[in-house]
């Protein structure tokens, strides 16, 4: 006996659309280095970039923009700049708006999936429900919005009937 799809749950976001939204925030990542890189020319002069302290100055800063981003993006929007072109959202696992607590558990345990040798982040790719590691520990889940779970009938509901309007001093005016 099968048993009934809930249409109500939006479905789980699988794993190439999460690797996806992960490009793309890479892809903010690199833009934001260049920038930093451009301002700091531009302060201290083009030989900065070869000054022993500059890069490992920019890699602490990215490593903490990183965790600043992911952390205040999923707490206060549920999603990141990727997964907002992609439209993902970050919920809790009971379906509810993911909290700033579970927001600062999923980016903890970001690290704890790239320290298992990016098998972490695999398991969005293994498991049903597509929950990877950092999913599993912050009780979190990646879904498709409810827009694009919805069928095709309810996100394009067909026309209005033209009705009849008794107001219009032509008794015969249809109006959509």
């Amino acid at each position: 006996m099968e048993t009934a799809i809930d249409h109500t749950e939006p479905p789980p976001a699988g794993f190439w659309v999460r690797v996806a939204a992960v490009v793309l925030d890479g892809a903010l990542f690199i833009l934001v280095e260049v920038l930093l890189a451009f301002a700091a020319g531009l302060v201290w002069g083009p030989g900065i970039a070869e000054a022993p302290v500059f890069r490992p100055t920019v890699s602490v800063f990215m490593l903490v923009f990183g965790a600043v981003y992911y952390l205040v993006m999923h707490a206060v929007f549920g999603q990141t700049l990727g997964k907002m072109l992609l439209d993902l959202h970050v919920i809790e696992a009971d379906g509810r708006p993911l909290t700033a607590a579970t927001a600062a558990l999923r980016s903890f345990g970001y690290s704890i999936s790239a320290l298992t040798f990016g098998l972490g982040f695999l398991l969005a790719g293994l498991r049903r429900d597509k929950r990877a590691l950092h999913d599993l520990i912050a009780g979190s889940r990646v879904v498709r919005s409810a827009r694009e779970a919805a069928p095709l009938a309810m996100r394009y509901p067909p026309p209005a009937e033209p009705t009849q309007c008794p107001t219009d001093s032509d008794a015969g005016a249809i109006v959509a």
